[in-house]
């Protein structure tokens, strides 16, 4: 099943019509456009002349039949196809050959394909707009969700209502200048429901290792829960609080994943 990027919110909200309906562990491809709506083309488009209201398009939503509020859906990404030309900001277009981002005449960049935007509708009442983080996912720009990954998200509303977008070719740690490659694409996923998940969300994992996601209003609060999120991992594995404290300052590694978002995102990694 594909969802193309016709089918998009700009927020994440229980609201939501749903785009698809699926059941646990089938497979669905979301056709994205990038960050921009993929409305500029040529770089020299008139301000004026943007659809504010395209801007970061998340597709979806996806109902999956059985998902309950308490439950965990995992989202396993089986691969990211890039479509197109990257693009910062609306000046910059880069051409992606043979695996690399071509930066400049002396500059190319290994690819690393990932998504910005992945999440789940938010409890009934609140509603956060796709450019924003939060406990439901969202902008996490977590460089981490790369094919191959496991992403563990809330079920906070029948169906979860799953939704997604952002895609980079490629982006470092903090997306300092507020954008990572840029591009349009789609992302094959296979969903599943988990009850009785007892970990902290969001949560990543990849390679075995296991991130804890965490936002908030500043990075130093961000990072904070980040840490909290993962020794409260590690207490649900076995360990004691504060041996899981001391096991996540000897071989932890605690990340900025964005600091460019209305909320920071930060991340506390640790190899299991």
């Amino acid at each position: 099943m594909k969802i193309t990027y016709d089918r998009f919110v700009s927020i994440m909200s229980a609201k939501n019509k749903p785009a698809a309906v699926v059941k646990p562990g089938d497979t669905v491809v979301f056709e994205t456009r990038d960050c921009f709506g993929s409305q500029y083309k040529h770089g020299n488009e008139d301000e004026s002349d943007i659809d504010k209201s395209l801007i970061n398009p998340a597709t979806g939503p996806l109902y999956i039949d059985g998902a309950e509020p308490g439950d965990c859906l995992k989202v396993t990404i089986v691969d990211i196809k890039l479509v197109g030309k990257a693009q910062m900001e609306k000046r910059f277009f880069f051409e992606i050959t043979d695996g690399l981002l071509i930066f400049d005449g002396k500059t190319t960049i290994p690819i690393n394909p990932m998504v910005g935007v992945i999440g789940t509708a938010p409890p009934v009442g609140v509603d956060v707009p796709t450019h924003t983080p939060g406990m439901h996912g969202g902008n996490m720009d977590c460089t981490m969700i790369t094919a191959g990954a496991l992403v563990y998200l809330p079920v906070n509303v029948p169906g979860a209502l799953l939704a997604m977008g952002d895609l980079h070719a490629v982006m470092g740690d903090g997306e300092v200048c507020g954008y990572g490659a840029e591009i349009a694409g789609e992302v094959t996923v296979r969903v599943d429901i988990i009850k009785g998940f007892k970990h902290p969300l969001p949560l990543v994992e990849k390679d075995g290792v296991v991130a804890a996601v965490a936002s908030a209003d500043t990075l130093d609060e961000a990072c904070r829960l980040a840490v909290e999120n993962m020794a409260e991992y590690l207490v649900n594995i076995g360990y004691s609080k504060d041996k899981a404290m001391l096991l996540l300052s000897l071989k932890g590694d605690l990340g900025v994943c964005q600091i460019v978002n209305p909320l920071k995102t930060a991340r506390m990694e640790f190899m299991v």
